[in-house]
């Protein structure tokens, strides 16, 4: 969500949005960072390493991406993967239009495209390491699917 807010305030900084916008993608940003920081340090607000805990869940998430389970645990990787080239591909236009020095406007809505495939790329990613551990049955993760299953039919046709 920090990066969300991140790449969202920089795209309306280049489209000019209105100052409500920017205010909204601050306070996205900090409430990410400080609740990341609450949930490392747990209730008790032991000492903890950020650093630690990043290079862990890279770990975590580099051995879920590299093993299917099953054909359902296959699926999600496979959309997981599909959606990571998307957004890379996404990022690779937004550099490309910045290098030719593109419109401001041009390249602030590629941004927001590019935060959208991002947290797509991420959902699928959750349903994925979910998939392996057989939770798909919760309601979270029914939502999640639901959720996905929209943002997949949305592309139908276009």
């Amino acid at each position: 969500m920090a990066k969300y807010g991140l790449f969202g305030l920089l795209a309306g900084m280049l489209m000019s949005l209105s100052p409500a916008w920017n205010l909204v993608c601050i306070i996205t940003m900090i409430n990410s960072t400080k609740g990341y920081g609450y949930g490392l340090k747990g209730w008790e607000l032991k000492e903890a390493s950020a650093k630690d805990d990043i290079l862990s869940m890279m770990k975590e998430t580099l051995t879920t991406m590299t093993k299917a389970d099953s054909v359902k645990s296959m699926g999600y990787l496979v959309a997981s993967f599909v959606m990571l080239i998307v957004s890379i591909r996404k990022f690779l236009e937004i550099v490309n239009l910045v290098v030719s020095k593109s419109d401001a406007n041009m390249i602030g809505t590629r941004i927001f495209r590019f935060t959208k495939y991002m947290l797509f790329t991420l959902l699928m990613t959750l349903l994925k390491s979910a998939s392996d551990r057989n939770r798909l049955e919760g309601t979270t993760f029914i939502q999640m699917n639901m959720m996905a299953a929209i943002g997949f039919a949305s592309w139908v046709g276009t």
